[in-house]
């Protein structure tokens, strides 16, 4: 995702493919470059009784509003993504994370495929990563947040 390597490493769960193959290597490199991330061994479990089981789905990876597009006959496309199987809510918050889309595109989806209940307030469970990688590539400016993210699941 962005420069950074982004394993898709079978797993026998969703919730630990999204500890094992997204959390922990980002953590992993944000203490290698000195940020002092505080989290206990409650993170997994948490993230266990968090997720609802679905099955995995093909995801974008990577859906804020600049890898969304309208060609020159009207239509929408996708671009740049950092495709895995997972879970679809997994885009669903990288699309609330920076904005960009129409709560018209959310009713669409709702009505087309509803989300478990609670989808709203797992949000920042999955927007962990993405500020787990922005934080990575960018800096200190996402310490806060993913801080309190890894508080809140640790």
């Amino acid at each position: 995702i962005g420069s950074l390597a982004q394993s898709n490493d079978t797993q026998e769960d969703i919730v630990s493919f999204y500890y094992s193959q997204r959390i922990i290597p980002q953590i992993n490199m944000a203490i290698d470059q000195g940020y002092a991330l505080h989290l206990t061994d409650n993170l997994y479990n948490n993230l266990k009784h968090s997720i609802p089981e679905e099955p995995p789905t093909l995801i974008h990876g990577d859906l804020w509003s600049g890898n969304y597009l309208i060609d020159d006959r009207g239509a929408p496309c996708l671009i740049d993504p950092s495709v895995s199987y997972c879970h679809r809510e997994m885009d669903i918050a990288m699309m609330h994370l920076f904005g960009g889309f129409s709560p018209k595109m959310f009713e669409v989806y709702q009505e087309e495929l509803p989300l478990r209940s609670g989808w709203r307030d797992r949000l920042d469970l999955w927007q962990l990563y993405y500020l787990l990688v922005h934080l990575n590539l960018f800096g200190q400016a996402y310490f806060n947040s993913v801080q309190r993210i890894l508080t809140k699941y640790s």
